[in-house]
């Protein structure tokens, strides 16, 4: 089957709480083992970015189970497309912090995935990868 790459990003409403955020890293991670997905699922505090690959159906359903949470705003979707090969050997969680890098994800203080919501297409995934270092991943 196709594999496929999808790069999402939501604003997490005012009354979000880190639990909740928890919680959907567990299932994501439980989705992403039974479904032989690959990527990264980064939290700042306010956004959470998804960059997720795998056979196309499997990536379709992590999205719906990402994004169904009432404390989310809509998902944006930066970039999908088929896939040739993988970029990420597994599936990982995380959080995300601006660590003053060159370039810093962001000028805000406060969201260092501010940055890349903004983004769009393959320039979005680029992004991320290239700062994989300034991410705390499990």
């Amino acid at each position: 089957m196709a594999l496929q790459e999808i790069f999402v990003s939501w604003r997490l409403t005012p009354d979000a709480r880190p639990e909740q955020v928890g919680e959907l890293f567990k299932q994501a991670r439980v989705c992403s083992a039974q479904h032989g997905l690959t990527g990264l699922l980064v939290f700042d505090g306010e956004y959470l970015v998804a960059h997720l690959e795998g056979e196309a159906d499997a990536v379709q359903g992590a999205l719906a189970l990402l994004g169904c949470a009432a404390w989310q705003e809509s998902a944006s979707v930066q970039h999908a497309s088929p896939l040739l090969r993988r970029s990420y050997a597994r599936f990982r969680t995380g959080y995300a912090w601006d660590d003053g890098g060159d370039p810093p994800l962001t000028d805000a203080p406060d969201s260092a995935l501010a940055a890349l919501t903004g983004l769009q297409g393959e320039s979005a995934t680029r992004a991320l990868r290239a700062r994989q270092h300034g991410l705390e991943l499990d």
